[in-house]
């Protein structure tokens, strides 16, 4: 689980648990005018953990949070239960986007694009 707030102009997604371990770093920080979209897609998520569990010798189980790749594009993955992810698109960061489980998606989806006008 992830918890979003915004300041000075940055949305701050604080990783929460021990999940926070194995990505070695307990918080981000993106400035907004980096944000070009943001999305509660619950079914695009079912869909990405459909084919991270059928990759050849792959985990039949949720995979870690961190770093994958997916059609060739850095994507940061911190999700358990897709009904709570968020995925929010970046441009000039390391990541092309983070998908991330909130605990009220519709709220940080409003929190963000109130702050930074993109949807």
């Amino acid at each position: 689980m992830v918890r979003a707030s915004i300041a000075g102009g940055r949305l701050r997604l604080e990783l929460q648990g021990l999940r926070k371990l194995w990505v070695l770093q307990s918080h981000m920080e993106i400035p907004l005018e980096r944000v070009r979209s943001v999305r509660v897609e619950p079914e695009l998520v079912r869909a990405w953990l459909k084919d991270l569990r059928r990759l050849p010798g792959g985990a039949r189980r949720l995979p870690a949070p961190g770093t994958l790749t997916r059609d060739g594009e850095r994507v940061f993955w911190d999700v358990a239960d897709p009904e709570h992810a968020l995925v929010i698109g970046l441009a000039g960061e390391p990541y092309e986007e983070l998908v991330i489980e909130v605990e009220r998606p519709a709220e940080v989806l409003g929190l963000i694009v109130g702050a930074s006008g993109k949807h």
